[in-house]
């Protein structure tokens, strides 16, 4: 019966650990508002959806949107206070790099980004009908459309970028998060396998236990 306890306890640790571990809490503390369907003067539709962030890195945000179903990124408008350093396509997105306007400092939920993104297909009956999802990247050794960081995050020229970060990534994402989009809820894997082993365990004693009760 203690053994039993003891495999129930750990179970019950695990699951309190893994649940809503936010990788956007790593860097920016990122929330996310999105428009119903809006139907357009031609007949199709789009959403918007706007990223706020309660604080940035070193006073820049650098965030990944994924078209992960029946959306097509159209149009992007920076928040009052920040300036749009950078865009860039890529398979299946955007990338944005924006700072803090000078002297600007934010205490809050503030808006860093609204997007406008196409619904493909209006006749879809998927559920949900149309996903557009986030990732919060790091600065760590990122060139950006004309912009170089080091390997602490800091803006620097391109020969102290090449100094630093020669041999190393670009674009990297926090090493210690694995980013589930949108929600940027993460699992812990660690919390995962442990979960995983007490439940073999559990299992295994639980049917030693019923054996020796037959016998």
């Amino acid at each position: 019966m203690k053994k039993f306890l003891l495999m129930f306890s750990v179970i019950v640790a695990m699951m309190v650990i893994m649940p809503n571990v936010k990788a956007a809490d790593a860097y920016y503390n990122v929330s996310v508002e999105q428009s119903e369907w809006k139907q357009k003067d031609d007949g199709t539709y789009y959403i918007t959806k706007t990223f706020y962030v309660e604080k940035t890195v070193g006073g820049y945000v650098y965030l990944s949107l994924i078209e992960t179903y029946n959306v097509d990124i159209k149009s992007e408008l920076e928040g009052s206070n920040f300036q749009l350093l950078g865009k860039r396509t890529t398979d299946d997105g955007m990338m944005y790099l924006l700072k803090l306007k000078d002297g600007v400092t934010i205490n809050g939920k503030t808006e860093v980004i609204t997007v406008t993104a196409d619904i493909i297909d209006p006749t879809t009956e998927e559920n949900p009908k149309c996903q557009l999802d986030y990732s919060p990247m790091g600065l760590s050794c990122l060139e950006f459309e004309g912009h170089y960081f080091d390997t602490k995050g800091n803006e620097v020229s391109a020969e102290d970028y090449t100094a630093a970060c020669s041999g190393t990534p670009t674009t990297p994402s926090n090493p210690n998060d694995v980013e589930s989009p949108d929600t940027g809820s993460v699992i812990p894997y660690i919390a995962v396998g442990g979960g995983l082993i007490a439940i073999a365990g559990l299992y295994l004693y639980s049917r030693r236990s019923n054996k020796v009760y037959k016998i």
